[in-house]
Parts: structure tokens; sequence; C-alpha cells
């Protein structure tokens, strides 16, 4: 008898879908090692509202008085990972939703949350920022006290 009904789900679903937190934590120490540790990121996560929760990732200088600066922010509700709205200055104008004071995106998959992460680190002005603190940085360590 089961073998008459057929199955009536639309797709198969995917095991390798990983939580925004825990892509944006990868990423994170994917980073600190491209610095060699000169720079690091790390994520911090808050509860705007018993139902959403707030991953900041944000890039530390340690060696420039732990210079902090936030690179982008993901919301999404809980208990659940997508849709998410990810917000970030350094968005370039092709998301979806863009706009110049608040630069920001929905990401309705992880295939998405990619895409819009790839943007915010191939930004012209974040690779700017990096290299800026990465010869300060430089600079501080040649130059002696």
């Amino acid at each position: 008898m089961p073998d008459a009904i057929p199955n009536l789900w639309p797709r198969k679903f995917s095991r390798g879908i990983l939580t925004p937190l825990a892509v944006l934590r990868v990423q994170a120490a994917k980073f600190k090692d491209m610095t060699e540790g000169l720079l690091e990121a790390e994520v911090t996560t808050n509860w705007e509202r018993e139902d959403l929760k707030v991953h900041s990732l944000e890039l530390i200088a340690p060696a420039l008085d732990s210079y902090r600066r936030v690179i982008l922010t993901v919301r999404h509700a809980h208990p659940g990972a997508y849709p998410l709205w990810l917000r970030s200055d350094f968005l370039s104008g092709s998301v979806e939703d863009y706009d110049e004071d608040h630069p920001s995106g929905e990401c309705g998959s992880q295939e998405e949350l990619f895409s819009a992460l790839r943007q915010v680190f191939a930004s012209r002005e974040l690779s700017t920022l990096v290299e800026s603190l990465i010869a300060q940085i430089n600079d501080a360590e040649a130059v002696p006290a």
C-alpha cells in the first residue's frame, strides 16, 4: 500500500545547509588565517527580540589598540536561519533593496548569503580598509617606540 502513494514533496532537502552563524564563524577564522593573525574577525550574537537573532561580523586590529569595525550584520528569525536580512556599508548596489543610507538585502537561501558575503568581502572599500590597517601595523612594528 505505501508504494501506491507517490512522494508528494516538491524537492529533496539538502543536509549541507548551515546556519548564518556557522557561515560567519568560518569566514572569521579564514580571515585571520589570510592576514596571518595581524587582523582578526569576530562574530557576536544578540537578541533583538525574543524571536529575532542578530549576528555581527567585526574586523579587529589587536595591534592598533584593538580597533574594531563592524563589517556586516545579519538578522533572522529564531528558530530559523533563512530568509535573513544582511546589512553592510560595504555592499554594492546590486543587492536587492539597496539604498545609499542603508545598504542591505534579503537572502532567502545559503547560496544567496554566500553571494552577498562575496560582494561584501570583495568590495574595494573593505579591501582598502584591510590594507590600511595592515600598513599601520607594519609601520608600528618597523618604527621603534
